[in-house]
């Protein structure tokens, strides 16, 4: 009876070793990219990078760098500070779960791998190439 209710425990909850391990704001480091909830944002979510992140005070420093800034006659570049309790945050861990792929797995459907790629170009001023990237986002954000 009681191996039966361990089988049944099991099947229900799994094993922790099994189970995806869940990321939290507190382990984002200064240049990694994540994504968050935000208004502003088309869709409403987007991918952005870290400047500095301190666990003791809950703040996470960010830079968003606007792919159509011309258009929108705004900066280019935006910073912001955020609480890790503020509402764009709120659901971090699921828009930025711990994945165990190599990098050389990333493929052009993923509007998330697109962005961070369009930054780097941004970053190394090679503007042909993220403007590149951003029509293959602009496509598929159409779909």
């Amino acid at each position: 009876m009681k191996n039966k209710f361990l089988k049944l425990w099991s099947a229900l909850f799994g094993s922790k070793k099994n189970k995806p391990k869940r990321r939290y704001v507190k382990d984002v480091k200064t240049g990694d990219y994540i994504q968050i909830e935000w208004h502003r944002m088309k869709n409403g979510i987007g991918y952005i990078k870290c400047l500095n992140n301190d666990p003791e005070t809950k703040k996470i420093f960010l830079e968003v760098r606007w792919g159509n800034y011309k258009e929108a006659g705004i900066e280019e570049r935006q910073k912001l500070i955020l609480d890790y309790k503020s509402i764009e945050l709120m659901n971090f861990h699921l828009l930025n779960q711990v994945v165990n792929k190599p990098e050389s797995t990333e493929d052009d459907s993923d509007i998330a791998t697109l962005q961070k790629k369009m930054n780097e170009a941004l970053d190394k001023e090679e503007y042909e190439k993220a403007d590149e990237l951003q029509k293959k986002i602009n496509n598929l954000l159409k779909k």
